[in-house]
């Protein structure tokens, strides 16, 4: 087989030993920064000295050498000298203050050396066997006193300031031994080889010193830039919600900030703030658990991030509390449609871990036209999202100067809820639900009210909302359900009490304990205690709902399914659940006698209650007309203003007691 040129060259580069000196090559061109720098720092000077050598070497030997030799000697040699200068001074072979690391300069350092080398070579080969011993020992002293400082002063290259002294030293060697063969110069040659071996060592231990000193500057580098990347991913840590990765509070706030200090008013830069909170997300969190909520959280980040512009900045304030920094919004149309189509997104189903959850999110919005700081814009789009809140949730609400009143008087209760809890100032008014066929008294539902000492008596729809918000609903809970069962033990035996459960006492799953035992401190049958739920209790965590209520009919109490028909009615309630009762909503009964859109709804909810063999019971009866539709429908049981609006305590026996005459005493009281 032929082999072509290229495959030997090939093959010949390949081989171990070309290849090690190719490698070698290679190195030899690679010089650090640190080095280049170390020389550069005293090039100036250097030069400077080179330049007072030549004009010294002019002096001493304008009569020994012929002129024109000495002319064109001492042009070259300032003119490499003056050519070094001006590289050095232009930083042309200078690193970027501060970089390190290798750069392919190795060879041209050592074509510099050997350039400002060649004056001095060139003077010894001009003027050495003059005949003159004196001129000899002056360019010899010049010719060592170059190759010992020029050589000083490459050490931290070690390859130029070989390449330097062994220009120079060499070829006064090669001038005494092979030009002038000897004749009685043999001692300076014997003193230039010396020189040189002298000058190699001296090379090599400045080297070797100034290696150390570059080794622990690299050591340091990496030190420092270690430290620096390590401080930047704890800062990055710092700066980003672990859970969904999304930039955290304290992110979100610097941004605001540097929007403000670089003049970015929020007036000027047409920003809205969009403040988010999930609707319904604590009910999962308590009920499936806290690893279901954090994966839910997780698919909520993906949802808010998918859904706004690369510009905007979406970020987890902490627990269920997202936030949204949107850009170039001018009016309030926009922030509305970014706000609707988040509410859509997140509102949709989600599947987490074999769960079906739904949930919603309530966003308060404050537009760039509010000229605040960045701390009181997050204020108000807090206020906001309150207001959206406060309208049903799953909604938004821009921000309104006339919000901010209504949310200092929900601090104000906030306030006030828990030293009402310590003070005893809530109390319980019984409205009396009626048997319809006949007309007879047949248990009273009890209802919670608040005595403020300042501003008398609160309404329930003014202050429980406050108190699930802040966590007090369950306290408050227990304490009706005890106080109801304490006041219905005194009370004739056939009467029954009402007690409404909220979503977050069926949250908690002490339910049924609590239950228990109020029904054990009071000494209430069970028979007598029905418990009322709404249908947005039953929307999360089903089959713990549905446990728990089976475990009250264990006890013994009835249950009954509130405001039927206002939510989701879904018949699946009707048929997992042990409901005993339906309650029909009072805004159906409201309109029966005009509406025949309510009538047939009434008449349908009758007719499934008969199915399911469950009582039926209107709410917010308030005519005569109303009563007797009612019964003629076939209406269990009804309560409304016809027929006695709720009570306090202290007016339920002389109630009771007028009722029981009227009734001909027909029970008696325990």
């Amino acid at each position: 087989m032929i082999r072509s040129p290229k495959m030997v060259i090939d093959s010949l580069i390949t081989s171990r030993p070309i290849e090690a000196v190719i490698r070698s090559l290679l190195r030899l061109n690679m010089i650090d920064r640190v080095q280049i720098k170390s020389v550069n720092r005293i090039t100036s000077v250097s030069m400077i000295g080179h330049s007072l050598n030549t004009i010294i070497a002019i002096q001493a030997l304008h009569n020994f050498v012929e002129w024109e030799n000495l002319f064109l000697w001492s042009l070259y040699s300032f003119g490499i000298a003056f050519a070094v200068f001006y590289c050095n001074h232009k930083k042309a072979m200078r690193p970027i203050s501060g970089a390190t690391g290798f750069v392919p300069v190795g060879y041209k350092a050592i074509l510099l050396a050997v350039l400002l080398a060649l004056p001095w070579a060139i003077l010894i080969t001009l003027c050495l066997g003059a005949k003159n011993s004196h001129i000899d020992l002056i360019v010899v002293a010049l010719a060592l006193g170059m190759a010992a400082s020029g050589s000083i002063v490459l050490s931290p290259i070690r390859p130029a300031a070989i390449a330097y002294m062994a220009t120079i030293l060499v070829s006064t060697l090669i001038t005494i031994f092979i030009v002038l063969k000897g004749q009685g110069y043999a001692i300076l040659g014997a003193l230039a080889f010396s020189y040189l071996l002298f000058l190699v060592s001296l090379i090599n231990i400045v080297w070797e010193r100034f290696s150390e000193r570059v080794s622990s500057m690299r050591q340091l580098e990496t030190a420092i830039v270690e430290t620096t990347e390590a401080r930047a991913q704890i800062e990055s840590v710092a700066m980003t919600d672990s859970l969904t990765d999304l930039p955290n509070r304290r992110s979100f706030v610097t941004c605001l900030s540097n929007s403000y200090d670089s003049g970015q008013n929020v007036s000027r830069s047409n920003y809205a703030l969009l403040y988010l909170d999930l609707d319904h997300f604590k009910m999962v969190n308590d009920s499936l658990g806290h690893p279901v909520g954090d994966e839910l959280l997780k698919v909520v980040a993906k949802r808010i991030s998918a859904n706004i512009r690369p510009d905007d900045i979406a970020a987890r304030l902490g627990g269920d509390e997202f936030a949204i920094l949107a850009k170039n919004i001018y009016q309030n149309d926009q922030a509305a449609t970014v706000a609707r189509r988040l509410i859509s997104e997140l509102s949709k189903p989600y599947q987490i871990m074999n769960h079906d959850i739904t949930i919603g999110v309530s966003i308060g919005i404050v537009i760039g036209k509010i000229n605040v700081d960045k701390d009181e814009l997050m204020k108000l789009s807090d206020v906001a999202m309150y207001e959206a809140k406060a309208a049903g949730r799953n909604t938004y609400r821009i921000f309104q100067e006339e919000m901010q009143e209504r949310v200092n008087q929900k601090r104000t209760i906030e306030i006030g809820l828990h030293k009402a809890l310590q003070e005893n100032e809530f109390e319980l008014h019984f409205q009396p639900i009626y048997s319809l066929a006949p007309l007879k008294l047949a248990g009273m539902e009890a209802l919670i009210r608040w005595r403020h000492p300042d501003k008398g008596l609160i309404a329930p729809d003014e202050f429980l909302p406050v108190a699930d918000e802040v966590g007090v609903m369950d306290r408050i809970g227990r304490w009706v359900m005890l106080e109801a069962c304490r006041q219905a033990v005194c009370w004739p035996r056939s009467l029954f009490v009402a007690v409404n459960i909220s979503p977050t006492e069926i949250i908690s799953g002490n339910l049924g304990s609590n239950i228990t035992k109020a029904l054990k401190i009071s000494g209430l049958p069970a028979s007598r205690l029905e418990i009322e739920i709404t249908e947005t209790a039953l929307l999360n965590n089903v089959r713990s709902v549905q446990r728990q209520l089976h475990d009250i009919k264990k006890i013994g109490a009835h249950i009954s399914m509130d405001d039927f028909g206002t939510g989701y009615s879904s018949l699946s309630y009707l048929a997992n659940f042990p409901f005993d009762k339906i309650k029909i909503d009072r805004s159906f009964i409201h309109d029966l006698e005009h509406s025949p859109k309510s009538l047939a709804i009434v008449r349908t909810i009758i007719q499934l209650a008969r199915n399911f063999e469950c009582a039926v019971v209107a709410e917010g009866l308030e005519t005569s007309e109303q009563l007797v539709s009612l019964k003629d429908l076939g209406v269990n049981q009804g309560q409304g203003y016809y027929l006695s609006k709720p009570l306090p305590t202290e007016k339920v026996i002389d109630f009771l007691a007028v009722n029981y005459r009227v009734m001909k005493r027909s029970e008696k009281y325990v």
